[in-house]
C-alpha cells in the first residue's frame, strides 16, 4: 500500500495506534496511513501499541490509579467497559434460560458475576468455559470434563513432538498425566459424545468455534476484546448478575461513536459496521494533530482573521 501511493505522488506517515489509548474502551490495533502530496505530513502522534489484552490493560490501569493517589497527580481519563453499558435494555439481549442452565451447570453455582472476563472457547485453556463444560454436545461429568482439561493443556506440551502445536495423543500417552484406572471408559464416552476422536488410536478434541450464544464475557473494570464484524453480536457482559449480549449502542460506543449517532434499523447490520469501522477518536486525534501542526491545507487558517477554533 505504502509503495503504491509513494508512486503516485504521496509522502506518508504511518502509525501503529491502539484504541484504548483514545477514550476507547477496547483493545483495538489498527494501521493509520496518513499522505499528503508531494509534502511530508508532519505529526506529533506517534506508534504505541498499548496494553496488549484487557487482563494486562486492568493490572495496568490499577497500578497507574495507585501512582496516582499516592503523588496526587491528574491521570488521563480512559474509559472502562462499565462506563459504556446502558442501564436498561431490551430483553431480546439477555441470554436464554437454555445457555444460562448451561453456564450454572459449568460454574456450578448462577453467581454469573464469575463469568467478568471469561472467554468460550474449545482450543484454549485458562480462563475459559469450553463445550465439555456446558454439555453442548451431552451431559459431562467431573471427571470427564477435568480429563477433556488435562488433554487440552497436555497436548501442547513439546514432550508429545515439536511438529505442530496440539498433538494428538495415544492413550499411552495420556496415561502419563492421567492415572486414574477407568480412562478407557472416560475416553470411550468422550468419543461417542464427540467431544473427542479417535484417528489412527490417536486423540484430540474436537475443536472450533462453537455457536455459542456469547463468545466473550467482557470485564467491566477493563476494556473489550477487538469488535469485529463477524462476532460483534456475540461479545457479552454480566450486569446485575444477568448475562446478555452487548446492545449496538453499546458496541458504537466501544468504537467512539456519540449517542446521536443514528443505528441501523436490523440489528445484525449494525453490529457489522461497527464491527467494520475505525473508532472515531483516533481519527479525530489525528486530524487534530494535522491541524495543530499546520499542515496543509490547515495552515491557511493559522491567522488572526480566521482563527482555528473556526475552523
Amino acid at each position: 500500500i505504502a509503495s503504491r501511493l509513494e508512486k503516485l505522488g504521496y509522502e506518508l506517515q504511518v502509525l501503529l495506534l491502539n484504541s484504548s489509548d483514545f477514550g476507547v474502551p477496547q483493545n483495538r490495533v489498527r494501521v493509520y496511513i496518513i499522505g499528503t502530496y508531494k509534502v511530508t505530513p508532519k505529526l506529533t502522534l506517534e506508534s504505541n501499541l498499548g496494553s496488549p489484552d484487557s487482563h494486562k490493560f486492568k493490572k495496568r490501569y490499577h497500578q497507574l490509579n495507585i501512582f496516582d493517589l499516592q503523588n496526587s497527580k491528574a491521570l488521563t481519563k480512559k474509559l472502562l467497559v462499565k462506563d459504556i453499558l446502558e442501564s436498561n435494555v431490551d430483553i431480546k439481549y439477555i441470554c436464554s434460560q437454555q445457555f444460562l442452565d448451561q453456564l450454572s451447570n459449568a460454574l456450578g453455582h448462577n453467581q454469573f458475576e464469575t463469568l467478568h472476563g471469561m472467554r468460550l472457547i474449545d482450543y484454549r485453556g485458562g480462563n475459559s468455559i469450553h463445550s465439555w463444560d456446558l454439555g453442548i454436545k451431552g451431559y459431562c461429568s467431573f471427571e470427564e470434563r477435568n480429563l477433556m482439561n488435562a488433554v487440552l493443556h497436555n497436548r501442547r506440551k513439546k514432550t508429545f513432538g515439536t511438529h505442530r502445536d496440539g498433538k494428538e495423543l495415544t492413550i499411552e500417552q495420556i496415561k502419563t498425566f492421567w492415572h486414574d484406572s477407568n480412562i478407557q471408559v472416560l475416553l470411550d464416552s468422550l468419543v461417542a459424545k464427540g467431544y473427542l476422536r479417535l484417528i489412527d488410536n490417536k486423540y484430540n478434541p474436537t475443536c472450533g468455534n462453537m455457536s455459542f450464544e456469547v463468545f466473550k464475557f467482557l470485564d467491566p473494570e477493563s476494556i473489550s476484546v477487538t469488535v469485529v464484524a463477524s462476532d460483534a453480536h456475540r461479545l457479552g457482559v454480566v450486569q446485575n448478575n444477568v448475562p446478555r449480549r452487548i446492545t449496538p449502542r453499546e458496541c458504537a460506543r466501544l468504537q467512539g461513536f456519540p449517542d446521536d449517532f443514528i443505528l441501523h434499523d436490523d440489528d445484525s447490520c449494525a453490529y457489522r459496521q461497527l464491527g467494520n469501522s475505525v473508532s472515531v477518536p483516533i481519527i479525530t486525534a489525528i486530524f487534530n494533530d494535522l491541524i495543530n501542526c499546520k499542515n496543509y491545507p490547515f495552515n491557511q487558517y493559522f491567522n488572526k482573521r480566521h482563527p482555528i477554533s473556526q475552523f
